[in-house]
């Protein structure tokens, strides 16, 4: 089988759809998402722990530093930083699964592990645009308090859904 824009395309379209029906599932306490905002956290650690760990080791790295300069082994403060970041992440990977298997039994508990993660990318690539989009020379204030508005109360009402351990218990 040879690998093309239909086969990526019908891919994403499952992901989309697989997501909605998890969304939904959540929205209508069915099983649980998130369990609490700790487990949130955790799950947001996936994202979070890597840009710290990229930031500290973009400020260790040397300014006369070669093109042969390995950026995550290069010193011992690279090192270091690398492994910290790694296992912090491996953590938060670790914990999401457990949490969701916890909550929602084992098969249903890795196919919504496997969506909390992807719904943290979606959360923090939201807080991005949010960011950049107040951040946009070409809008006025009114504007950007409106839209900053309508993406708070979403932004809030998708993640009041999401935490529902209490409620699906």
């Amino acid at each position: 089988m040879e690998f093309n824009d239909e086969i990526l395309k019908l891919f994403f379209v499952i992901i989309g759809f697989s997501f909605i029906a998890i969304l939904i599932a959540g929205a209508t306490n069915k099983v649980t998402i998130f369990k609490d905002y700790g487990d949130l956290w955790l799950t947001l650690g996936l994202i979070i722990w890597p840009v710290i760990g990229f930031t500290v080791l973009s400020l260790v790295m040397p300014e006369d530093a070669s093109d042969s300069y390995n950026i995550l082994i290069g010193s011992p403060s690279a090192a270091a930083t690398t492994v910290i970041t790694s296992f912090a992440v491996g953590y938060s990977l670790v914990k999401t699964m457990t949490n969701s298997i916890n909550a929602n039994g084992t098969i249903i508990g890795i196919i919504v592990g496997i969506f909390k993660i992807l719904s943290s990318i979606i959360i923090i690539l939201s807080v991005l645009g949010l960011f950049n989009k107040i951040n946009e020379k070409n809008s006025g204030f009114g504007s950007k308090l409106i839209f900053i508005s309508i993406f708070t109360f979403i932004f809030y009402w998708v993640l009041k859904t999401l935490v529902n351990g209490e409620r699906v218990r």
